[in-house]
């Protein structure tokens, strides 16, 4: 099966690292720089997954909400001297809609329910305002 990963304008030596390890690592994997295609492609299930690498999320998000509509991300992490995972969501504050509260305790849910279906006992804790940049848009 094979997996997309985004490359934009910038930041590109990073993408091309990570391409590189994953192709000697036998994954079949494609460099993709049009944000339209790569949502094609995952939406149609012609790939396996997909990376938004480092193509801007501005491109990215518009054109995976006219093929999905609502929708909410997640960011999962492991740590990697523990094995625990931390789940950080939502990923963009912007992705929170006119529904703002209820739309927070949604993506609280979905991401309980996930992590329980994986068989990890979730810990919630908030934060709030936590980059100067989101000061004021929740």
């Amino acid at each position: 099966m094979k997996y997309l990963i985004g490359i934009g304008k910038y930041n590109r030596e990073e993408i091309l690292k990570a391409y590189n390890k994953l192709l000697d690592e036998g994954i079949d994997v494609e460099l993709m720089d049009n944000p339209k295609e790569l949502i094609y492609n995952v939406v149609n299930n012609k790939v396996g997954g997909a990376i938004r690498g480092t193509l801007s999320s501005s491109e990215v998000i518009p054109y995976l909400k006219k093929e999905i509509g609502k929708f909410y991300r997640a960011s999962i992490l492991k740590n990697p001297f523990t094995d625990g995972i931390f789940l950080l969501a939502p990923v963009g504050i912007d992705e929170i809609g006119d529904d703002g509260f209820k739309d927070k305790i949604d993506i609280i849910d979905y991401s309980v329910n996930f992590l329980k279906s994986k068989g990890i006992m979730p810990k919630i804790g908030l934060l709030s305002a936590g980059r100067l940049s989101g000061y004021g848009r929740s």
